[in-house]
This record gives structure tokens, sequence and C-alpha cells, in this order.
């Protein structure tokens, strides 16, 4: 997990109006390079939703749903807003549980990702539960999703195949935390890459934001010789 040196989220106790852009503390990912990547490909043109399971404090929602108003599309969003749900440890021993809620300082995940996604909440779809229990409606498509929620092997695998079942042909899956401090991630991800290898066409990484990046192949017609 990447993390920015915070000057705090003190800054929510002064205000209730939301700010017209994510402050920076808000987005530990760093979404302009995903943002740049659905452009790039045209992911806003392509028939499907956006999706993000594990969005954290909703900065990165934020960016994305802020696109998606501009593309006539939606951003469902997966959290179960449990700060000590993912008890995963990276190599320094730490607990992803006790960073996420030594960032909050005490403060609620979910009030704190209200506040700041509420200029696009008309574009976002909120499930509010365990991403291994969640189930997008049936005839869902997407054209882009963002995984970054329980790092335990289990989840990871329930998370791929949810996004891998609604993601469009052409479309882009993103997974957080890879090659990064969490190498059961990595480990992970690598097993269902060979897995899915048949249906993958492109695989990218953003090294320095610990990011894999995977497109779904378009599928072809097989013509029967007559």
């Amino acid at each position: 997990m990447h993390t920015l040196e915070s000057t705090s989220i003190l800054w929510l106790s002064r205000t209730e109006q939301a700010p017209p852009a994510p402050p920076l503390v808000t987005d530990l990912v760093g979404y302009e390079s995903l943002l740049q990547l659905i452009q790039r490909e045209r992911l806003d043109r392509l028939e499907g939703d956006f999706l993000e399971i594990g969005c954290f404090l909703g900065g990165g929602t934020a960016k994305l749903a802020a696109l998606a108003e501009r593309a006539g599309k939606q951003v469902w969003v997966i959290d179960v807003f449990d700060p000590g749900f993912d008890q995963t440890r990276n190599t320094g021993g730490e607990r992803m549980a006790d960073l996420y809620s030594r960032f909050l300082d005490c403060r609620s995940q979910a009030d704190v990702f209200r506040h700041i996604t509420k200029p696009w909440a008309d574009r976002i779809r909120l499930i509010q539960q365990d991403s291994m229990k969640a189930r997008l409606p049936e005839g869902t498509r997407l054209a882009f999703a963002f995984v970054d929620g329980n790092h335990d092997p289990e989840w990871i695998r329930s998370d791929f195949h949810l996004v891998w079942k609604h993601l469009a042909a052409g479309g882009w899956a993103g997974f957080h935390d890879y090659a990064g401090d969490l190498p059961q991630v990595t480990d992970t991800l690598n097993s269902l890459l060979t897995e899915n290898s048949a249906e993958i066409d492109r695989v990218e990484r953003i090294k320095d934001k610990w990011v894999l990046l995977i497109r779904k192949g378009v599928q072809k017609t097989e013509w029967k010789k007559l």
C-alpha cells in the first residue's frame, strides 16, 4: 500500500462543503494514471460502467466518477467500510488494518468517503458489503474495473472472478499492490494470469504505482469450413 505524508484529514472538520477537487491525501493510488489509460484506450466510449472494489477515502472514486459523468456512465463501488477488516500483513509485518486505522486517525471512513464524493453522488452506485459476498445486477457490463480491496489471496481470487465475469471484451481491469510489499498479492495475480491466459490479450504495469493492468481479449468469430 502506498502511503502519502498526510497533512492529516483534519480539514474535514473545518468545512461541511465538499472540496472542488479531491485532496491528494484521499487518493493513495494516484488515479491520474488510471484515467490516462481509460482515455487512451477509449474505455469511456466502450459499452459498460466503471467498478471499484475498495475505495478507502474516496479520492480515486471521485476522479473516476467525474470522468463517468462526462461519459454518461455509472461507477459501482464495493467496500465493507470497516478499516479493521483486512488482517493481511506486509513485508514489514504491519497489518493493513492498522495502517488504515492510523491513517483515518479516529475518523469514519464512510463519512470521509461521502464528503469527498458528494458532488458526484448521483453517478455512484454503492454496495456496502464484503466483496466476497457482493454481487452486481445481472446484465451489468464493465468497461473498466480497479481492485484494491482485501489483500488476502482468497479475496483477490474472488474479486478477480467478479470483475472478469462482468468485464466487456476489450475492457481493462487494474489491480493494486502488484510487485509491492504484499507478495501474496503478486503471487495470486500471477497465478490468475496463467489460469486465464486464453482470455487475456494485453498486460501492462504502472511500476511506480504498484498497479497491474489486464485487458480482456476481444472475442473473435470462428468460421467453420464448409
